[in-house]
C-alpha cells in the first residue's frame, strides 16, 4: 500500500521549534472545526520522540496552531527525556504542545530502557519539560513497577 507523505508546515509549530512531520495513509481536514485526521499506518515525529497509531486527530487553534494531538488504535510511542529513552503503549496517547504533556489512558505499558525498568498502569502524565511521571491504577487494578536491585 502506498503511503501518503505529508510534511505540513502548519503542524511545524512546536515547544523547542522542533518539525513535526506526519505520515499516513490518508489525511482530511475539516478547517470550519479547526481538526485535522491522519488515518491508516499513522507516524509522527517531533525530533527524536516518535508515536505510531492507526489514528491521529490534531485540533487546532484560531491561529491554526496545533493544541491537541490525540493517537489511538494501538498507539506506540518512543520519547526521550533529559538523556533516558522510554517506549511503550497506551490505548490513547493525548499530547498538548502549549505545555509539553502527554497524557497515556488505558492499559498503559512503559519501559524506561537505559535501566530496563518496566511501569504498568491504567494513566500516565508526563511532563517534558519538568521530566515528571504520574502514574495511575485502575479499579482493581493497580500501579506496577518492576526493576533489578544489584546487592553487593
Amino acid at each position: 500500500m502506498k503511503k501518503l507523505f505529508l510534511i505540513i508546515t502548519f503542524l511545524a509549530i512546536s515547544l523547542l521549534g522542533e518539525e513535526v512531520q506526519i505520515t499516513a495513509d490518508s489525511f482530511q481536514a475539516d478547517e470550519i472545526n479547526k481538526i485535522s485526521t491522519f488515518e491508516g499506518n499513522v507516524e509522527i515525529t517531533k525530533g527524536k520522540d516518535k508515536i505510531e497509531a492507526k489514528k491521529l486527530v490534531i485540533l487546532f487553534d484560531k491561529n491554526n496552531k496545533p493544541i491537541k494531538y490525540t493517537a489511538e488504535g494501538n498507539p506506540k510511542f518512543k520519547f526521550f527525556i533529559k538523556d533516558k529513552e522510554y517506549e511503550g503503549k497506551a490505548d490513547k496517547i493525548i499530547y498538548t504542545p502549549n505545555d509539553g504533556k502527554y497524557l497515556l489512558i488505558g492499559n498503559v505499558f512503559v519501559v524506561e530502557k537505559t535501566e530496563n525498568r518496566k511501569i504498568y498502569g491504567d494513566r500516565l502524565e508526563l511532563d517534558k519539560k519538568s521530566g515528571k511521571i504520574k502514574i495511575s491504577g485502575g479499579k482493581n487494578k493497580p500501579v506496577k513497577f518492576i526493576f533489578k536491585v544489584q546487592e553487593k
